[in-house]
C-alpha cells in the first residue's frame, strides 16, 4: 500500500486521520493536489489555537 500523504504541514506526520481528496488512484496519481488532505484545514487551524494554549494539570481527581 502506498502512503500518498503529502505532510503538507509538520502536524501532518503520522496522523491517524488522514483522507485524500481524491476517491479514486487515478486522481491520486495524475494530480498531486488530490492527495491533500480534506481534514487539513481544520488541523491546521486547531495547531494555531492551541499553539499559544497551556496544558493543566489537575490533580485529587
Amino acid at each position: 500500500m502506498m502512503d500518498w500523504n503529502p505532510y503538507a504541514y509538520a502536524f501532518c506526520h503520522g496522523c491517524p486521520y488522514y483522507r485524500a481528496s481524491g476517491e479514486y488512484i487515478y486522481q491520486l496519481e495524475e494530480n498531486p493536489k488530490e492527495r491533500l488532505c480534506r481534514y487539513a484545514p481544520q488541523c491546521r487551524r486547531a495547531a494555531k489555537i492551541s499553539a499559544g494554549g497551556q496544558q493543566t494539570k489537575m490533580e485529587g481527581f
